[in-house]
């Protein structure tokens, strides 16, 4: 089921693909809960903390924002790009997670892991709410 079947560049095309999206999430979401589905997230951390999406401040890792405990994507704006993201309710339903790093910049990320840190500051956190998470880096630094 494509997200974007239109060619327009609107407001209203954004947001009933992200609705479209939390529809797929949803059913995804009703199966796994059901064992009839194993969801598998195969992911990136970024060197500031973000992942699939969601980025550090922003409204989709607000987990009281309005409307992301009922809905399972999201879209929002972010710089020059608009984002449609799940939201961190959905980390719940991932059967594995499977995340990657590389490059220096990003080592400090990775090592937040193994710390207790706020969603809003650390994204990738959400992370570890997936049943079962695996974090690939090509180093991570000594801890110190």
């Amino acid at each position: 089921m494509p997200l974007l079947l239109e060619s327009r560049d609107d407001e209203e095309a954004f947001k009933s693909a992200v609705r479209r999206f939390d529809d797929i999430l949803t059913v995804a979401a009703r199966e796994e809960t059901r064992g009839e589905l194993l969801i598998v997230g195969l992911l990136g951390i970024g060197a500031d903390g973000h992942t699939a999406g969601i980025l550090p401040g922003s409204p989709a890792c607000a987990e009281d924002a309005p409307g992301t405990a009922a809905h399972l994507a999201m879209g929002y704006k972010s710089g020059i790009h608009a984002r449609i993201t799940i939201t961190p309710a959905f980390f719940q339903y991932f059967d594995r997670a499977i995340a990657y790093a590389a490059g220096e910049e990003k080592w400090r990320a990775v090592a937040g892991l193994r710390e207790v840190k706020p969603v809003s500051e650390h994204p990738a956190q959400l992370l570890k709410r997936a049943h079962e998470t695996l974090v690939f880096c090509d180093r991570v630094p000594a801890e110190g």
